[in-house]
């Protein structure tokens, strides 16, 4: 069978990354070559690493040996208060920012096996900020994730070469427009508008409505996509908050499967199949 080249790009996931994973091994598994890939947020950790050489079953076992709690100490109280009014962040990035460049290294995007897209907001300009293999090949991977995974309210935003830089999915939520290739295939976490149940807290809240700009802003991508040789895979959060530092690996799995079978069944829908 040969194998027909394939664009890939990844949703802004949360802690439900996991569900990428799942998708990149259907892709493979499909009989499918990644000839470039895209990631917004928590997309963009794993089309990183997965555009470096990190398989599928690496990322798994990364992805269930994570220690989120460390890696995000996520805690509402008094004092995670006064840390968002003085950083604008609830957390500290250096956990997160540690292990990013230990799991990416140094490498940067012109050393990508296949091109690399990597998007996040710029607050400044008001408009999204794109690192590609191609145009910006000598920054590390990893300094262009980290402001891609710069949630609101969790982290602060970055400041890099004069500009604040947050979330990628502020603008850019689903980055399958910035593919090239003739067949695409979108992964979007959640990415489906769910009903709000009880009366949540002012932090619950204020992660609603980042929740539903993001919602609001990855319809217009959507819209916006040529039908023909681009498929979505919608993969269901399992039940879970995006930042639920307590996600059990039973959970992880879940998300690992479900981002399969979703992905494939999306692959399916694409008019030009592998031959």
């Amino acid at each position: 069978m040969t194998k027909r080249d394939i664009g890939i790009a990844l949703s802004g996931s949360g802690l439900l990354l996991g569900a990428h994973i799942g998708a990149l091994r259907a892709v493979e598994q499909a009989g499918f070559s990644v000839a470039e890939i895209a990631g917004t947020s928590g997309g963009a950790i794993i089309a990183a690493s997965y555009a470096i050489g990190i398989t599928p079953d690496m990322l798994e076992r990364l992805y269930l040996a994570a220690d989120f709690r460390a890696l995000l100490p996520l805690r509402f109280y008094l004092t995670a208060g006064i840390r968002l009014l003085l950083t604008k962040g609830l957390v500290s990035p250096a956990p997160f920012e540690a292990w990013l460049r230990q799991t990416l290294g140094e490498v940067t995007l012109g050393q990508t096996r296949f091109p690399c897209t990597i998007v996040a907001s710029n607050l400044t300009t008001e408009r999204s900020e794109i690192w590609r293999s191609g145009t910006t090949p000598d920054i590390p991977l990893w300094q262009a994730v980290m402001p891609s995974a710069a949630f609101p309210l969790v982290f602060p935003p970055v400041r890099l070469g004069g500009s604040w830089l947050q979330d990628g999915g502020l603008f850019d939520d689903i980055p399958v427009d910035q593919l090239n290739q003739a067949l695409r295939l979108g992964v979007v976490v959640g990415g489906r508008p769910t009903p709000l149940v009880g009366s949540p807290s002012l932090i619950g809240l204020l992660m609603r409505d980042i929740e539903t700009l993001f919602l609001a802003n990855s319809a217009h991508v959507v819209d916006s996509l040529p039908k023909e040789g681009t498929a979505l895979a919608y993969v269901e959060g399992v039940g879970v908050p995006i930042f639920d530092t307590g996600i059990s690996l039973v959970v992880r799995q879940k998300l690992i499967a479900a981002g399969f079978e979703a992905a494939n069944n999306a692959l399916s829908t694409l008019t030009a199949k592998p031959t």
